[in-house]
C-alpha cells in the first residue's frame, strides 16, 4: 500500500542586515553648498537620498541614522513632516537625535545614542563625536560631515576607531554594517591607518569650512 506523504518546508526568515547613515537633510537648502552636494536643487537631492537608500535597504532590514534627518521651516527649507520621508524609505528606521533634530524640527522618537554589540563588539552610536570614548572600542557619528571619514581616538591610554557614517562621505548612501566591521578589522590589525582626532581641530576646520562656504554662495 502506497501513502501520500505531503512535506511542509517552513519559509525560512530573512535576517534583518544592518544598515548606518547620518546627515541627510533633507529639504535643507543651504547644505548644497556648504558640502558641494552635486544637486541642482533640493527636490533632486531628496529624491536621490530616498532612491539610493531603498536600493540598499530592504523592508526585513535596520537602518540607524545617527542624527540630522532633515531641516524644517525658515528661508532654507520647506515645511514637511518628517515623517513624509520615513515613510517613502524602506526598513525600520531608527532615529538618533542629531543637532538640527529639535525645536522646529521636533523630532520627537528620535533616542539621545544606543549602545549595541554586534560581531562582539561594543559599539557607541551617537550623533556628534565630541561625545566620543574610548570606553567604547568602535564609535558610528555624523555631525562632521565631510571633515573625516575615520579617525582614531586617543584617551586614557586606551584608543578606539570612530567612522562616521554620513553621507558626505558615503556617496549620499546608507553604509551597511559588513562594510563598517572590515574598516575596524583592517584598523584594529594595523592594515589600515586612521589620523587622530582632535575635537578642536576638527570643530576650527569645519567652522572654517562654513565661512568659506558662506563666501562663496554670497560670491
Amino acid at each position: 500500500m502506497e501513502f501520500n506523504r505531503k512535506i511542509y518546508i517552513m519559509p525560512q526568515k530573512i535576517a534583518p542586515r544592518r544598515f548606518f547613515t547620518a546627515d541627510c537633510h533633507f529639504n535643507h537648502k543651504n547644505i548644497m553648498g556648504y558640502e558641494n552636494r552635486p544637486f541642482k536643487d533640493v527636490e533632486e537631492m531628496n529624491n536621490r537620498l530616498i532612491f539610493n537608500h531603498n536600493s540598499m535597504v530592504k523592508d526585513e532590514d535596520i537602518c540607524y541614522n545617527l542624527g540630522d534627518l532633515y531641516f524644517k521651516g525658515g528661508i532654507q527649507a520647506g515645511n514637511q513632516h518628517y515623517y513624509e520621508f520615513l515613510k517613502q524609505m524602506n526598513g525600520r528606521i531608527v532615529i538618533v537625535k542629531g543637532n538640527h533634530d529639535g525645536k522646529s524640527n521636533k523630532i520627537i522618537d528620535s533616542i539621545q545614542s544606543c549602545i549595541m554589540y554586534i560581531s562582539g563588539i561594543k559599539i557607541l552610536c551617537v550623533h556628534d563625536p565630541i561625545n566620543a570614548t574610548t570606553n567604547y572600542p568602535l564609535i558610528l557619528c555624523g555631525h562632521v560631515h565631510s571633515a573625516f571619514k575615520i579617525a582614531e581616538l586617543q584617551e586614557k591610554n586606551k584608543k578606539s576607531l570612530i567612522i562616521n557614517v554620513g553621507v558626505d562621505v558615503w556617496s549620499y548612501k546608507p553604509v551597511e554594517w559588513r562594510r563598517i566591521y572590515e574598516l575596524y578589522e583592517q584598523w584594529r590589525v594595523g592594515k589600515i591607518k586612521a589620523p587622530l582626532y582632535d575635537k578642536e581641530a576638527v570643530q576650527k576646520i569645519r567652522e572654517e569650512r562654513r565661512i568659506q562656504r558662506k563666501e562663496n554662495l554670497r560670491g
